[in-house]
């Protein structure tokens, strides 16, 4: 889950640091080598894998879609008795997995524990009059290519241009009805996404490396939230588990987090369905890339930046306490101390020369600055109308897709108006 989500892992009793929380074995995981056929995982049982099967016929298809294939069949395997005692195992040092049959456990595990389609906020999943809320064009079009593939590759398991959800596939020839399909598996939601992008919501948010070149999906494990400064990590052992453990002392009923990784939040909403509330040091601005500079000029030296902005500021932005300026500062093009000096030249050709380098840096603060306010002002709403549906305004928000672009189009206009601040504090110096 994102953080702060609805579904998320706690400690059962308290715990120290180093304490095992988790322990999933290798057998109750379904996993995908990066290259290469065959998923693999413990006894699977007689099938059906349809899709998976139908994946690995078409050259070249990625290890993720490979991967989500794989949980599409799972998940349509019928219901078993294994799924009412399936989240026993999720306590602190308890061990998950371990039925006669892997399969059926984990696809009573996405029935029963995995988040609904409608949590599954990852842009690809969501119709395209949701991507527009963003505002944000290549957030839209990258998943709007997405979808295209996925439609071009495998079309039966995406929805149809009316937003029907396919019928589940029939069942083979002799086969036992105790493996019947579950009707449209864990993502029977009409208007939500296909059973494919379902799946692929699942991998890309929450497959785990488990080493030699392979990827799983971990069940229990999938549910660590994310946080800067996470309570846990994880691991893989030379026994064949994946192990959950503490950084830190836990108190009973804390939440056990895990980092998702340093990534800005174009890629935490394209990877993970959500973004950091209140800033994310390792965001970037996009506006402020492509540049092209003349004269040997190539950025800003960081004591030119530090003079703008100030000492304190400055110190925190480093120390990543104010991660919005932090953001705005790395999204510049930036300079080494060596390489944010004027050529050598000496007497009035030096002054001169010195002028002409601290004019051209003004002149991309400005320059950039008017990209910034330009980006603001091409938005169909403003930040204070986008902070007033936040605070709840007079109709509440269409869908959760709507709610989930409303905080990452928040979070990008934020990071536009500081970098705007910072080059304007660059340009007046």
């Amino acid at each position: 889950g994102g953080a702060g989500g609805r579904w998320g892992l706690r400690a059962a009793a308290p715990a120290e640091k180093g304490a095992v929380l988790l322990s999933v074995p290798f057998g109750a995981c379904l996993a995908c080598r990066r290259e290469g056929p065959k998923l693999r995982g413990g006894d699977w049982g007689a099938g059906p894998w349809r899709w998976a099967s139908e994946g690995e016929a078409v050259p070249g298809l990625p290890w993720d879609l490979r991967l989500a294939l794989g949980l599409v069949d799972l998940s349509e395997r019928q219901a078993t008795q294994a799924a009412s005692g399936a989240g026993a195992g999720a306590g602190a040092g308890a061990e998950a997995g371990g039925t006669e049959d892997a399969g059926a456990f984990l696809g009573d595990y996405l029935r029963h524990w995995a988040p609904p389609v409608e949590e599954l906020m990852l842009p690809f999943c969501l119709e395209e009059a949701e991507l527009r809320e963003f505002q944000h064009g290549a957030l839209e079009e990258g998943a709007l290519e997405q979808q295209r593939r996925l439609a071009g590759t495998f079309p039966e398991l995406m929805p149809g241009p009316d937003g029907a959800l396919p019928q589940p596939p029939p069942l083979a020839q002799g086969q036992p009805p105790t493996l019947a399909p579950a009707p449209g598996g864990w993502w029977a939601a009409p208007g939500g996404p296909g059973p494919l992008q379902a799946g692929l919501a699942l991998v890309r948010s929450r497959a785990f490396e488990q080493g030699g070149g392979s990827f799983a999906y971990v069940p229990f494990l999938d549910m660590a939230n994310h946080s800067e400064d996470p309570s846990a990590d994880y691991m893989t052992t030379r026994e064949g588990n994946f192990v959950l453990f503490c950084r830190r002392d836990l108190a009973e009923g804390e939440a056990v987090t895990i980092s998702y990784g340093a990534h800005t939040n174009q890629r935490m909403m394209a990877q993970y369905g959500f973004v950091p509330v209140g800033g994310n040091p390792h965001d970037r601005l996009d506006l402020l890339t492509d540049l092209h500079f003349g004269g040997g000029f190539r950025g800003f030296p960081l004591e030119r930046v530090q003079a703008a902005v100030g000492d304190v500021p400055f110190l925190l932005a480093l120390e990543g306490r104010d991660p919005r300026l932090t953001a705005a500062m790395k999204s510049l093009p930036l300079l080494a101390e060596e390489e944010g000096q004027a050529p050598g030249e000496a007497g009035q050709a030096a002054v001169e020369r010195e002028r002409q380098w601290g004019e051209a840096q003004r002149d991309l603060a400005r320059a950039l600055q008017q990209r910034c306010l330009k980006e603001l002002g091409s938005c169909p709403t403003s930040l204070e109308e986008d902070l007033a549906l936040q605070e709840g305004g007079a109709a509440p928000l269409p869908s959760p897709g709507v709610e989930a672009a409303l905080l990452y189009r928040i979070e990008r206009k934020r990071l536009i108006l500081r970098s705007a601040e910072v080059l304007g504090a660059l340009a007046s110096a």
